[in-house]
């Protein structure tokens, strides 16, 4: 998976902001700065992250590397699992499982059907 080119746009349901638009998924090497900024961030409080993700029944793994794929989404890439499940991450606190896998993560937000 390498992104989008083509930007995606965000009309903010009826709110009647205006349209904004964006890069959409992150592509390598494109996005490599702010994709390493979202993995540093995303792992600062390693345990505070663990804890809300238990109390969600999401038991991920220490080895668990967070690699994010769009805004606030990551994939948990588990060593030796074939597991992909995304999860929304705001903050350590603030984090919940959205997709069981990619598949279904990618159906949910992009609407595939």
């Amino acid at each position: 998976m390498n992104g989008t080119d083509t930007p995606t746009i965000d009309v903010r349901g009826n709110s009647g902001e205006v349209a904004r638009f964006g890069l959409g998924f992150y592509a390598y090497p494109r996005d490599i700065e702010l994709v390493l900024e979202l993995m540093k961030s995303a792992g600062e409080d390693r345990a505070q992250l663990l804890a809300t993700l238990a109390e969600e029944g999401i038991d991920l793994p220490d080895t668990a590397r967070l690699v994010p794929i769009f805004a606030h989404r990551y994939v948990a890439c588990i060593p030796g699992s074939e597991t992909s499940m995304v999860l929304s991450i705001w903050d350590p606190s603030d984090a919940i499982l959205y997709g069981r896998t990619l598949e279904k993560y990618l159906y949910k937000e992009v609407g595939l059907e």
